[in-house]
């Protein structure tokens, strides 16, 4: 039985550890983003992509209200699931920048 269990989890871990998580961003509008969000890492794609600590790449978008404008912006929100923590990285849409005073870090456990 501890045989079958450990087995088990073994064909789990490599189950997770096979996820491409960048396959859900190729040809699409977000992949040019999530692959200069890359950069910004210092990472090179095929990097990236495999890093064995990141688990995830989640993509929302949120709404900010920008008290120069008077108005609401949107920000597409990437977050990098790592094994320990997360980390949001903020880009504006209407403004075409990385709005870096925004990223942060926070703990998963």
């Amino acid at each position: 039985m501890k045989t079958l269990t450990t087995l088990g989890l073994i064909l789990i871990a490599l189950q997770v550890s096979a996820y491409d998580y960048c396959d859900k961003f190729e040809d699409n509008a977000h992949e040019l983003k999530v692959r200069q969000l890359s950069e910004r890492l210092a990472y090179n794609w095929e990097d990236f992509c495999d890093h064995p600590r990141i688990m995830d790449v989640q993509h929302e978008i949120r709404r900010y209200y920008y008290r120069d404008t008077d108005q609401f912006e949107d920000h597409n929100v990437y977050t990098l699931h790592y094994n320990e923590y997360s980390c949001e990285y903020h880009y504006n849409v209407g403004r075409e920048n990385w709005f870096k005073e925004k990223d942060y870090c926070y703990n998963t456990w």
